[in-house]
């Protein structure tokens, strides 16, 4: 069974610098990532809007794979994550597309490329 709906984990800015959990988080999400032949609708974000900490964003196609990971680091269920609020971590790089829609990735790169450049 899959689930619908995105998940989260939120770790704290000790579990962030101390511990180095976000890059624990990536590393892997990317084996799992990987093992499963990098699916287009499988990606991993990050809240841009968090102080203090860090969350991370999955997919509704991760959870099948990633429930071990959600355990370990007590993610949960979230509603959809608000795109301009993210950066991509891990994914194909057709996933913003296919998870947000076309005109919402094409806006959301076009912020990027402005706040970026």
């Amino acid at each position: 069974m899959t689930n619908s709906k995105w998940s989260q984990i939120t770790i704290s800015l000790d579990q962030l610098t101390n511990d180095r959990l976000g890059f624990v988080i990536q590393d892997e999400f990317e084996k799992i990532y990987n093992a499963n032949s990098a699916p287009k609708k499988m990606a991993m974000f990050a809240d841009n809007t968090v102080k203090n900490g860090d969350k991370f964003y999955f997919s509704p196609e991760c959870y099948q794979h990633i429930k071990h990971l959600l355990s370990s680091y007590s993610g949960e269920a979230c509603q959809v994550p608000e795109l301009q609020n993210l950066s991509f971590i891990i994914g194909h790089s057709d996933s913003v597309a296919i998870l947000f829609g076309k005109e919402s990735a094409q806006e959301w790169e076009e912020n990027l490329d402005r706040n970026n450049g």
